[in-house]
């Protein structure tokens, strides 16, 4: 190296005002953007749906918790649709009744079970007969399992289900 010669460190570009507001707009609204996008991630909205034997239960959380009770007997129509990805895995179920507004709950994990479900619930609890008891309890029985396999149900509340309907 020559005496008198500076090292060499890098190549800068001076900016004008203009550009140096720009960018920090640039930077400041992207930054905004990205807030909100941050705060559905974090507090992404949650739901979970229970069936007993007798009633269905729909817990939704985002900020604030929202629980939906609904009786099998007012329970009248059930619809499911399959997705086109993953068919047979991922849908949507519609629930109406008397006395309430159509519920759709989607996306869920296998929508057509859960809708059967539903529905055995809902048929179940408008047979009021002697003879029919015992295939009812029967029935919901196997509707428990059949939940319970799935993965709607968990090993704590099968039993209490279970124990309920004995």
């Amino acid at each position: 190296m020559e005496v008198g010669q500076p090292n060499y460190v890098g190549r800068f570009k001076k900016v004008t005002h203009v550009e140096a507001i720009f960018g920090s707009l640039l930077v400041i609204l992207t930054g905004m953007a990205l807030i909100p996008w941050y705060l559905l991630v974090r507090n992404r909205k949650e739901t979970e749906i229970r069936v007993y034997s007798d009633r269905l239960e729909i817990n939704a959380s985002f900020i604030r918790k929202r629980v939906n009770r609904i009786e099998g007997g007012k329970i009248e129509g059930v619809v499911f649709n399959e997705g086109i990805i993953g068919k047979s895995k991922y849908g949507s179920v519609k629930i109406s009744g008397t006395g309430m507004k159509q519920i759709s709950l989607t996306p869920v994990i296998n929508p057509e079970e859960l809708a059967d479900a539903i529905r055995s619930i809902a048929n179940s609890t408008r047979f009021t007969g002697g003879s029919t008891e015992s295939t009812d309890l029967a029935s919901a029985i196997e509707d428990l399992k059949r939940l319970h396999t799935a993965g709607i149900l968990s090993d704590d509340e099968f039993a209490k289900a279970k124990a309920k309907l004995l």
